[in-house]
């Protein structure tokens, strides 16, 4: 069939309504997630009159996508993707397919899971989405990690690793740019993002929303080449060459048309590493370089004259003093207990000035560096005067970070 005679041929009623739901849906999300910020009042109103939802629905960003505003914004979606394929049943009943319509929704996909996998990738290559491992991270048992701080750990631990996710990404997304490749493209997505969508639903990493959705966007790739697809994984069958029109006839038309995507990727790539270099470069100078930085064990603590032993029943000692960002210091407790505050580092009279959005009284401690190794602390804090000293550890103090590559092993190292 050439592509005049497919143009023509006519839809059945369950595929002209499921392509008007599938269309206005994805058109419906995108645009509500776009302009989410103007939106903000409908949706917080929506939420409370229509759902009944009692809590407080805030749009402030938390580093999740799947807050009360994303639930509520997914049922707003689907409210009027209901109501608007509705109307578009109603007004448009003597058209005989939507092809231009579903060709047009291709590209529109197409473009949408370019952006996402180039986001996702280069944040994996500047280390934007899975840090190493902090001080902080370091001492926590694995009982005291959530599901997704295990999963965050796990990830940013091997560098190499997400490299190859990373540029896994990048590759799948640069390859929907051409319709030749735009298949191979989609299979590499899906696999990928299959395991990324199972890690959130298992892990309890909240971009469960928006992983699905990329996830659905690459379905809708995959099943304009279903026949094929289906023909080579399954019937073990001659594949049908696919003869890909041109989108636009006049040859200097399309020539111009390419030139633009072409430039277009460019100034997206480079639109992205910029953000996420600068992004990089600023947690880095978050990094508190002075001398005391780092992660520091107390290994002799006395409170009021009274020597406390480290025994992982006391509440009140401390286990660990981590300087790790600028400015900000966390306080371990032998139970486990972390503690955080802002600190001020004052160089000439040697003094930590902390304070706590918990209590606004501010508490000033002495210090001594001794050595390169061992710090000593004295001063009142909340009270009690205390006298701790401390033993700076390293990262390679930790067989999770000084366990190296093995070709040989004669035995799992676990």
């Amino acid at each position: 069939m050439n592509t005049e005679e497919f143009q023509q041929k006519s839809w059945s009623p369950l595929q002209k309504i499921t392509f008007r739901l599938l269309f206005t849906y994805i058109i419906l999300y995108v645009l509500t997630l776009l302009l989410s910020p103007l939106l903000e009042s409908t949706l917080r109103w929506f939420g409370t009159n229509i759902l009944g939802y009692t809590n407080e629905i805030k749009l402030e960003s938390t580093g999740s996508g799947d807050r009360s505003f994303d639930y509520v914004r997914l049922v707003f979606s689907l409210l009027l993707t209901l109501i608007v394929t509705g109307l578009w049943s109603l007004l448009d009943t003597k058209r005989k397919n939507y092809q231009k319509h579903f060709n047009l929704l291709t590209r529109i996909i197409r473009v949408i899971l370019l952006l996402a996998m180039l986001l996702y990738g280069f944040g994996k290559l500047f280390k934007g989405q899975f840090a190493d491992h902090s001080f902080e991270k370091l001492v926590q048992t694995v009982g005291e990690l959530s599901p997704m701080g295990l999963a965050w750990t796990f990830m940013g631990h091997s560098f190499a690793y997400n490299i190859f996710i990373a540029l896994s990404e990048i590759i799948a997304g640069v390859l929907l740019l051409s319709k030749r490749t735009k298949t191979l493209g989609s299979i590499i997505i899906l696999g990928v993002m299959t395991n990324v969508f199972m890690m959130n639903m298992t892990y309890d990493i909240p971009v469960k929303l928006v992983s699905f959705h990329i996830i659905l966007l690459t379905l809708v790739l995959l099943y304009t080449d279903r026949n094929r697809l289906l023909h080579f994984f399954f019937k073990n069958k001659n594949v049908p060459q696919n003869n890909y029109e041109p989108a636009f006839k006049n040859p200097k038309t399309q020539t111009a048309v390419s030139s633009i995507k072409k430039l277009v990727l460019v100034l997206i790539l480079a639109t992205v590493s910029i953000q996420l270099l600068v992004q990089f470069k600023i947690r880095d100078q978050l990094k508190e370089k002075s001398a005391l930085y780092g992660l520091w064990k107390a290994d002799s603590f006395q409170k009021n004259s009274q020597i406390l032993q480290p025994l992982t029943t006391d509440a009140y000692r401390w286990q660990y003093f981590i300087f790790e960002e600028k400015n900000k210091a966390v306080i371990k407790r032998m139970t486990g207990e972390i503690q955080r505050f802002e600190v001020t580092v004052d160089t000439v009279t040697h003094q930590l000035t902390f304070s706590s959005e918990k209590d606004s009284d501010k508490q000033i401690i002495s210090y001594k560096k001794l050595n390169a190794n061992h710090l000593e602390f004295k001063g009142v804090f909340y009270g009690d005067t205390l006298t701790i000293s401390f033993e700076k550890m390293t990262r390679e103090d930790f067989t999770l970070t000084n366990r190296k590559f093995h070709w040989i092993n004669e035995q799992p190292f676990q």
